[in-house]
């Protein structure tokens, strides 16, 4: 499975549609949320707006990245990037860095227990499988 979606052409969408789509390659990923832009007191089109659909399509490319490399060290340093990128979406968003935020587990090749994880969020005790070529370095990691 890619985490590049192929469906829908940014191009068939209506104007108001690609407002918000989060677009890769010619192709529709996912969209923002229009009321939580409102909420958020962003303006559309803003440096601010236009640095958020970057960061989402940064966070598609760190995935594809991750989905085919075996290498656990390039996985890592993605696994990095990939934190990097969440607190800077946090901070487009207006709203505080929350490691607890990130949904980690949504990484290609994750081996964390997801369903879990996905249950309990936001928490401080996700659980991170040693198994897990991606995040069983954050078992060893001093906060």
């Amino acid at each position: 499975m890619t985490v590049i979606k192929k469906e829908t052409k940014t191009e068939d969408l209506s104007d108001y549609n690609k407002i918000y789509a989060i677009s890769y390659d010619g192709y529709v990923q996912s969209y923002l949320n229009p009321l939580k832009i409102e909420a958020s007191a962003i303006i559309e089109d803003s440096e601010q707006y236009l640095a958020l659909k970057q960061a989402e399509i940064t966070e598609l490319k760190i995935f594809q990245k991750m989905e085919i490399t075996t290498n656990e060290t390039h996985l890592i340093k993605l696994d990095h990037l990939y934190e990097k990128n969440k607190f800077h979406l946090q901070r487009l968003w207006n709203k505080p860095e929350d490691i607890t935020q990130h949904k980690f587990w949504l990484a290609p090749q994750c081996q964390c227990p997801k369903s879990h994880n996905e249950s309990i969020f936001p928490s401080k005790s996700y659980i991170i499988s040693e198994n897990c070529l991606i995040h069983r370095h954050r078992l060893f990691k001093i906060t």
